[in-house]
């Protein structure tokens, strides 16, 4: 709400203007929310003016855009930075400000997140929540669902041959495919191994190699007996695991 501005008189009769101050905004509510693999973005209205006091519908906790409007605010994107939180097993960790653009859009890569995270002690893996705003957070992000959206996304790739699955199963442990990751790069193992088994047999220096790359593999006996110029048959022991 603007403040009209308002004639002072002086001693000498002169009248001088005061200048015109902004009220805060009486809530802020939100417009719009994009959660994406990379970044997460609320766009945010701040409501002034209002005719009567706003309420969230719809047994929400916080403004709509729509709420505002039917309690008869003026809105306009929101321009000034918005205090940033996040919550988790760690508790709740202030990670700074974040300024909108020129429409209001508030928004943080997970890169940025978890710098500053990490900043303040906490990890992303053990984030649930980003609170965007004052004590009363106009707006809220599940973190831990971008977390389940980026490992389905992840699977996926992985399952289309983009990616390493060992890298999958340490990211995601829990995960329901963790198990067929970590059995699919133990997999991928011994493929590699076999490949470097069959060089090491012709080449001493390729054996060499091969046992000081590979502390334990069903390959490292029959490697170490063609160094000693006698090979198993088989040329694979038993394996075991690593």
């Amino acid at each position: 709400m603007w403040l009209l501005a308002l004639a002072a008189t002086t001693p000498g009769g002169c009248a001088t203007a005061r200048p015109h101050h902004r009220r805060a905004p009486a809530a802020t509510a939100v417009a719009g929310r994009s959660v994406r693999l990379s970044d997460v973005a609320v766009r945010l209205f701040d409501a002034r003016r209002c005719r009567r006091p706003p309420r969230p519908g719809g047994g929400r906790s916080v403004l709509s855009l729509r709420d505002v409007q039917a309690a008869g605010c003026r809105t306009t994107p929101r321009r000034t930075p918005v205090p940033a939180r996040v919550t988790g097993s760690f508790g709740t960790v202030a990670i700074g400000a974040l300024r909108p653009d020129p429409d209001g859009w508030v928004r943080i890569t997970v890169v940025d997140l978890e710098r500053r995270l990490a900043a303040a002690g906490a990890a992303f893996d053990e984030a649930e929540r980003l609170l965007l705003g004052g004590p009363r957070a106009p707006a809220v992000v599940r973190l831990d669902r971008l977390r389940a959206l980026r490992a389905r996304w992840h699977a996926a790739w992985v399952a289309r041959g983009v990616g390493a699955p060992a890298a999958f199963a340490a990211l995601h442990p829990a995960h329901p495919a963790a198990g067929w990751a970590r059995a699919a790069a133990f997999e991928a193992l011994l493929a590699r191994q076999e490949r470097a088994f069959r060089r090491a047999l012709s080449d001493p220096a390729a054996a060499v190699a091969f046992l000081r790359r590979h502390a334990w593999s069903p390959y490292r006996a029959s490697v170490q007996a063609s160094l000693s110029g006698h090979p198993s048959e088989t040329g694979r022991a038993a394996p075991a695991p690593p």
